[in-house]
Order: C-alpha cells, then structure tokens, then sequence
C-alpha cells in the first residue's frame, strides 16, 4: 500500500494503469479467437454428433472437445504464432 501511495503522489492516479494497455493488446485478440473458434467448433461437432440424449442443447462431450480444439487453436494462432 505504501509503494501504490507513493506512485500516486509522484506520477498520479493514472500512473498505476501505466502497463495496462500492452496487457490488453495481448489479451483481446487471443479471447476473441478462443470464443469465436469455440463456437464455430460447437456447431460444427454438434452436427456430426447429432442431437445430445440428455436433452440439453449441446453433450458434454461436443463442449469438451469444442473447448479443447479452441484451446489449441488460440495456443497456434496466437500464444506461438511463429
């Protein structure tokens, strides 16, 4: 608390929400391809599983693997884009 109070004092309020923006340069691209990607491959494994026997609208295996597939994906696309 002391260390914040003294950035505070020396540089502003708005000193503390210096980094913030290299941090969100990073996060939104790769959040927006994991929930995009995780749709995208919802759908499409739920059409080759076809209808789920619990009733509900997707089985827990199609969320699994769709979660899993958007996983990898975010991991190529953007954590080790080389």
């Amino acid at each position: 608390i002391g260390t914040a109070r003294r950035i505070v004092q020396r540089e502003g309020f708005l000193s503390l929400y210096k980094g913030l923006t290299a941090v969100y340069f990073g996060i939104i691209p790769k959040m927006a391809i994991r929930f995009l990607s995780f749709e995208q491959y919802r759908e499409a494994l739920q059409k080759i599983a076809g209808p789920p026997s619990s009733g509900a609208e997707y089985s827990t295996t199609v969320n699994f693997t769709a979660g899993l597939a958007s996983g990898l994906t975010e991991a190529v696309m953007i954590v080790t884009p080389a």
